[in-house]
């Protein structure tokens, strides 16, 4: 009988794309991964990956593969987390990806709480740059849900508004501009600090809004997240391109000063796929999930 569990790994190696990084992550030592690769290797009768001093690539057969099984993790997740509801138990696997600034402000004030109250429940966290990334995510059957800002562009996920405050702006301290205000006037003079990607559907929002024509992007900084980016703008490195989430205490406490005119509203959604089932496991995460949030959009309010 063939071994499903040659599939799991086969699936995760193609995804990590390093041998040794998945065994270690496995805990298994890299021959013997190897050998069971190569086990499942001879069961399908071709070799699945390109071997590179670099790591492990999918070749022609290997991606056609993985498309036949791409989805086998989250059908037998799936049975898992169903066989745990019907014994009573609040228990299985949920898989989030978020954007990269809000898994380190959202996240580790819930997670605490629910981990000793679920302690059943396993949660994976995912982080991306860009909400078409997380929506991917969630298409894919990568991951079970998702937080991304402002609209769903995928019409077949399924939307629920979780912060409705959360604005974009642009923030500087008084150690950038220590002679005056800044004001929308000034912003072809400035230095920019940037998140993310320079694609990401809020970012050409916000510049479209503006209708002002940016300097030179050489004389910008681009980080990965909007934690980074808010420690830059209190340097006075620039003018930080930020949501309100992340800086109202540093507002109120005058550390950081508004450009006024200048915002843009993005919601954060989470969003999931359209399902028949859903696990118990999913349910009380997203229950729990949307309260914690309705208290901090109470607070950034």
């Amino acid at each position: 009988m063939f071994d499903l569990n040659l599939v799991r790994l086969f699936l995760f190696l193609a995804k990590v794309k390093n041998m040794n990084l998945a065994a270690r992550k496995l805990g298994v030592t890299p021959p013997a991964l190897s050998h069971r690769i190569k086990a499942l290797e001879d069961h399908v009768g071709y070799t699945l990956f390109l071997r590179k001093r670099t790591g492990m690539e999918l070749n022609s057969k290997g991606k056609e593969f993985y498309d036949v099984c791409k989805d086998f993790a989250l059908s037998t997740k799936q049975v898992e987390n169903w066989i745990s509801g019907q014994q009573g138990r609040t228990a299985g696997t949920v898989t989030l990806t978020v954007l990269g600034g809000l898994a380190g402000y959202l996240l580790p004030d819930f997670l605490g709480p629910f981990a000793k109250k679920y302690p059943d429940i396993k949660i994976i966290i995912d982080t991306v740059l860009g909400s078409a990334n997380v929506e991917d995510k969630i298409i894919q059957g990568d991951s079970d849900i998702g937080v991304i800002a402002g609209s769903c562009q995928k019409p077949s996920l399924k939307v629920k508004k979780i912060i409705d405050n959360n604005y974009l702006m642009l923030v500087y301290s008084k150690d950038y501009s220590p002679q005056k205000k800044l004001s929308k006037k000034d912003l072809n003079q400035v230095r920019f600090i940037w998140h993310g990607l320079s694609s990401d559907r809020s970012r050409m929002a916000l510049m479209k809004s503006l209708k002002i024509k940016i300097k030179d992007e050489e004389d910008s900084i681009t980080l990965p997240d909007m934690t980074a980016t808010k420690q830059m703008a209190l340097k006075g490195l620039g003018v930080a391109y930020i949501a309100n989430i992340y800086v109202h205490t540093e507002i109120k406490k005058k550390e950081l000063y508004v450009i006024p005119g200048v915002s843009l509203k993005r919601p954060l959604n989470l969003i999931s796929r359209n399902e028949k089932y859903i696990s118990p496991a999913l349910i009380k995460f997203k229950e729990e999930f949307v309260k914690y949030c309705e208290q901090v959009d109470d607070t950034i309010a």
